[in-house]
């Protein structure tokens, strides 16, 4: 949440306390200074202490505050605890710190756990101090809500600042993330308020001090092991080891305390109800770790392959990216690649980029729960239609639905423009946001930019994203440019994912005044994909024949190795479906079809290169100048990967696969025999 939170978030605590409480005694002025001031030195330890180390580190720290009360009630009250409160005190501070140095992470820890025992401290003297007020056994309030307009004007405030955040966010002058952190912010304030009123006047009214941070430690044990159930901390055998011989001591010390009749509702009554609700809570906890540990084993009984995605264990990143790896990467919207490309392992690769396009649009959609695709192909490309399988598993990781789909030449009819407004018409404009197609013809077809363009103006108000991109610039772009250029510059609610850096750069160039951010192809939301059939030829070669091609010469073919050279655009048409999207889907099965009846591959075609990765099927690249389409692209994301390369030109690239043949041969699977090939 940044830096600025944590103590912008003490600060409104504090001032929120201030601002409406008022110590309730005859010696205000004295009182209030040395209680108020205790009770923000100890709001700010704690603050600071999760500033050090982890916050489940620093509740368990704080688990050893009737610690310091028992303490404390001895020097001032001359209560001395009994053998079993002083067995018990011990246990607790064993399994505080048992819990916090094995969870905590960060080099400054220790400074973490000496601030969470220095607001124990303080809160013991702010206990004793209130507690002394009106003697010991009191049940006096300690303290009274202001008379004064400051509350009011404080609150006030914090309303205003909210409903100012909100409105700059439907504005897009503020991101959704920012005002969420502003909700929280103010919400701590109200928290502890409601908190601060609670423990002061209700709870020390009725039970000692130390009874009352013996109760306290229920808020402490609930925020634990909620942190653990929602993912944010990862339990250990030593953490719960340490959690439970803290409680143990919990048990002891709070069996000590003697019940009086006159009490209908005792300490023990209370930890027996914590211990119970523990034990629930900690089932799915337990489950939750059992749960990684089977995962791991799982890995570890696979078969060792170093060469394919599925039988891979996890391995740690880079403690360079680690940083990276917690950004939201719409506020570094051109530094996207930087982990991908220094991966060497498909499987890392496949799953960065996975992650990637995640982060952007999770960030980019937002709260909207409802997306139109447009500008989906039809045709027999099958690279395109592993884009449009790709976006749809994008989609549906996102929990996202879609609403309307719609192919391009279906796109320019009116029938369907209006059954498309009226669908959006169901919605609030902010619950539904509009992705146009990726690919690799942004400002290289005019076809496609024409039609973007026609839906930003059918759609003026609608958010819009343009899923991952390349630009194309042929001879005779120059003409189309200005169209282009006007058809998308000063788009404040349009977004563009450029998949290269060449193309980046162009877009920064001449798209101006609209949000521009790096993303890698969308057939990454395919993920890995296993072999399905066993390979015919040794070499497969998807050589494309359209406009695109650099027309390279093909060098003679070596004898005793089998290859075939074809393009899957118009000699690999198998099947149909009855939709769009199902046809879409039947055309990418396909493409992987073409490239798994060799045993490598050699294309010019990107997503030749990129469907092999997600096979993970060694492969060489040959470039298409003046283009350049994929050696930007393989730059950019897939620059490290093992078993890619890219190749001169058709000789260089024959003598490259068959160096893949040959440092693969153990581990690619043999082609059928011959004697079935005729």
């Amino acid at each position: 949440m940044g830096t600025w939170f944590r103590p912008s978030g003490y600060l409104v605590q504090c001032v929120s306390c201030v601002s409406t409480f008022v110590v309730n005694t005859s010696n205000q002025k004295r009182q209030n200074f040395i209680l108020l001031g205790s009770h923000v030195l100890a709001t700010m330890t704690a603050n600071y202490s999760m500033a050090y180390t982890e916050a489940a580190s620093t509740q368990a720290m704080k688990l050893a505050e009737p610690v310091f009360m028992c303490i404390a009630e001895l020097f001032v009250f001359h209560r001395m605890p009994s053998l079993q409160a002083m067995i018990g005190i011990p246990l607790i501070i064993f399994g505080s710190l048992k819990f916090a140095m094995l969870n905590s992470t960060y080099s400054l820890a220790t400074p973490g756990i000496f601030l969470a025992f220095i607001s124990n401290i303080v809160l013991a003297i702010r206990n004793i101090m209130l507690k002394t007020l009106h003697g010991p056994e009191s049940s006096t309030s300690s303290l009274k809500f202001r008379p004064s307009y400051a509350k009011h004007v404080w609150y006030c405030l914090l309303l205003g600042i909210l409903v100012a955040s909100l409105a700059l966010t439907k504005e897009e002058n503020l991101t959704l993330s920012t005002t969420f952190t502003i909700f929280l912010l103010f919400s701590s304030g109200i928290f502890h308020v409601v908190y601060s009123y609670i423990s002061v006047n209700v709870a020390l009214k009725v039970m000692d001090i130390v009874s009352h941070s013996v109760v306290n430690i229920f808020k402490r044990l609930f925020v634990v092991i909620m942190l653990y159930l929602s993912g944010k901390q990862q339990a250990s055998t030593g953490n719960f080891f340490g959690l439970g011989v803290a409680v143990l001591g919990l048990f002891l010390f709070a069996d000590s305390k003697q019940t009086t009749p006159s009490k209908k509702i005792t300490i023990k009554n209370i930890l027996v109800v914590l211990l119970c609700t523990s034990c629930v809570i900690s089932i799915p906890m337990s489950t939750r770790y059992i749960s990684r540990a089977g995962i791991k084993i799982s890995y570890l009984r696979q078969e060792t392959d170093s060469h394919s995605i599925f039988n891979v264990q996890e391995r740690p990143i880079d403690a360079r990216f680690a940083d990276f790896l917690k950004w939201n990467l719409t506020q570094h919207p051109f530094e996207t690649n930087t982990l991908s490309q220094n991966l060497t392992n498909a499987h890392d690769i496949i799953k960065e980029n996975q992650r990637v396009l995640l982060n952007l649009l999770d960030s980019i959609i937002g709260t909207a729960p409802n997306v139109m695709l447009m500008d989906i192909p039809d045709h027999d490309n099958k690279g395109d239609s592993a884009i449009t399988v790709g976006e749809v598993m994008i989609i549906k990781k996102l929990k996202k639905q879609i609403v309307y789909h719609c192919e391009t030449l279906k796109c320019y009819q009116q029938k369907n423009i209006n059954r498309s407004i009226i669908i959006s018409q169901r919605y609030p404009i902010e619950d539904i946001v509009i992705l146009l197609h990726g690919g690799g013809n942004l400002l290289g077809y005019k076809l496609h930019d024409k039609l973007r363009h026609n839906l930003l103006d059918v759609f003026p108000k609608h958010k819009f994203i343009l899923l991952s991109q390349s630009i194309w610039l042929h001879d005779d772009y120059v003409s189309h440019l200005n169209f282009c250029i006007h058809a998308y510059s000063n788009k404040t609610n349009l977004n563009i994912l450029i998949r290269d850096k060449q193309s980046l750069a162009i877009a920064r160039e001449h798209f101006r005044g609209v949000k521009l951010y790096l993303a890698p192809d969308m057939a990454f939301g395919i993920g890995p994909v296993p072999r399905m059939l066993p390979p015919y030829f040794d070499i497969i070669w998807l050589r494309r024949t359209d406009n695109e091609t650099s027309k390279y010469p093909l060098p003679v073919l070596p004898k005793g190795v089998t290859v075939h050279v074809s393009d899957w655009y118009d000699e690999w048409a198998l099947n149909s479906g009855a939709t769009d999207l199902e046809r879409a889907f039947i055309k990418a099965h396909d493409g992987f079809s073409f490239l798994q009846r060799g045993r490598v591959v050699i294309t010019d075609r990107l997503h030749g290169h990129i469907l092999s990765v997600l096979m993970d099927t060694p492969h060489v690249l040959i470039d298409n100048p003046p283009f350049y389409k994929l050696s930007s692209f393989d730059n950019t994301w897939t620059a490290s990967l093992h078993n890619k390369v890219m190749a001169s030109g058709g000789t260089d690239a024959v003598e490259q696969a068959l160096a893949f043949l040959a440092r693969f041969n153990q581990t690619l699977p043999q082609i059928v025999p011959s004697t079935l090939r005729d």
